[in-house]
């Protein structure tokens, strides 16, 4: 590789580091192998995960009584 298209190579990563030592700190992994091994899943995700189920539900069902609702309160208007 000459001297300038070295020179652009490392001014174009994004994060600064040469990409010859980019590929030495990888080992070999693609980014799809590294992030599989961040992705273990912790117990606080759990918890997120299900307390946001819990409110799509409770929305729904609020959403289920509040169309019931105004379909009485027309029903009364028009009668």
């Amino acid at each position: 590789m000459s001297e300038e298209s070295a020179k652009m190579v490392e001014e174009n990563n994004t994060f600064g580091i040469p990409a010859v030592q980019e590929r030495k700190m990888n080992n070999g992994h693609t980014a799809r192998t590294i992030n599989e091994d961040k992705k273990k899943a912790m117990p606080e995700e759990y918890f997120r995960w299900g307390i946001f189920g819990i409110t799509v539900l409770l929305l729904f069902m609020a959403a289920i009584e509040f169309y019931f609702s105004m379909q009485e309160a027309i029903r009364t208007w028009f009668e």
